[in-house]
This record gives structure tokens, C-alpha cells and sequence, in this order.
């Protein structure tokens, strides 16, 4: 489910991690905030996904628009070798 990481959103998601086993982690790459936010939705997920040890991908998405002159130039403001490392670094 998607709920777009909206704070309105927060009180519905409980029944979406319900028989859940996992999660995609989704953060824009040219919008450091969003990816800020993944640590706070593992936690989340963490509590209500079964078994206790969920398994997370993490997904960099709006890459195409990345320095393409017909999307405004967007700049990454994530880079590959931070998400690389926040993976890692949590499992």
C-alpha cells in the first residue's frame, strides 16, 4: 500500500502492515526530507509487521528527473553511496 508518507494517512496504516512480512521503503532522491523520514517508517513497520524481523527493500525513486533539463533539473540530494551506507548500516 502507499499511503505517500502523508501524516493524515498515519492512522490508517496499521491494517496495511496486517500479515504483512516486509516493506518497500520509498524516498524521492531529490528530496532529502523524505529520505529522513525512512528511519521513522522502519519503526513503524517494525511494530506492527509479523514475523518481528520484517524484510525492507529500499527504493530511491525520481531518478529520471535527476539533472534532465525537461523535468526543471531536479537535483539529487540523496546519493547512491548514503543509501547504500543507511542500508547497510540497518540490515
Amino acid at each position: 500500500w502507499d499511503t505517500a508518507g502523508q501524516e493524515r494517512f498515519r492512522s490508517i496504516t496499521k491494517s496495511y502492515y496486517r500479515n504483512s512480512v516486509g516493506a518497500l521503503l520509498v524516498y524521492d532522491v531529490c528530496n532529502r526530507s523524505s529520505f529522513e523520514h525512512i528511519p521513522l517508517w522502519m519503526m513503524e513497520a517494525k511494530r506492527h509487521i509479523e514475523p518481528h524481523r520484517p524484510v525492507f527493500a529500499l527504493v530511491g525513486c525520481k531518478v529520471d528527473l535527476v539533472g534532465n533539463e525537461n523535468k526543471n533539473g531536479a537535483r539529487r540530494e540523496v546519493s547512491c553511496e548514503e543509501a547504500r551506507m543507511f542500508a547497510e548500516e540497518n540490515g
